[in-house]
């Protein structure tokens, strides 16, 4: 159990290394689209990100990637991440293994966010 606490606890600081945090954002104009932007904590007036989780917020930003139903693409969560070059098979078994332990409730697990989507380099957010 330490060395299992030990590798989640790497893998964790991995994901969160730095001060940029990504966000998968619900367009609320559109329910199939979904918007990828990262963010660096270090320009937000709250670094805990308390004000943007489960809130309504306007994004202005650049778009710079659009994906669509017939490219077939995704966008990758796990770039540049330690987890980044692990296959998806692998972390299918890691999620399972995750979710057959007692008293241990595991969320949805995406790495990946599928068409359509945007991927967007914020200038602005309005809360």
């Amino acid at each position: 159990m330490k060395a299992f606490r030990q590798f989640l606890q790497s893998v964790l600081s991995d994901l969160e290394e730095g001060d940029i945090r990504v966000l998968v954002i619900d367009l609320l104009k559109s329910s199939t689209h979904k918007a990828v932007t990262s963010i660096f904590t270090e320009y937000l007036r709250d670094s805990s990100m308390s004000e943007l989780a489960h809130n309504q917020y306007r994004l202005f930003g650049k778009v710079v990637r659009k994906l669509t139903d017939a490219d077939g693409e995704a966008i990758e969560l796990l770039r540049g991440t330690a987890l980044g070059g692990v296959g998806d098979e692998a972390l299918d078994q890691l999620v399972g293994i995750l979710g057959q332990i007692e008293g241990f409730k595991l969320p949805e697990v995406r790495t990946k966010i599928a068409a359509p989507a945007l991927q967007v380099v914020p200038i602005a957010i309005y809360v």
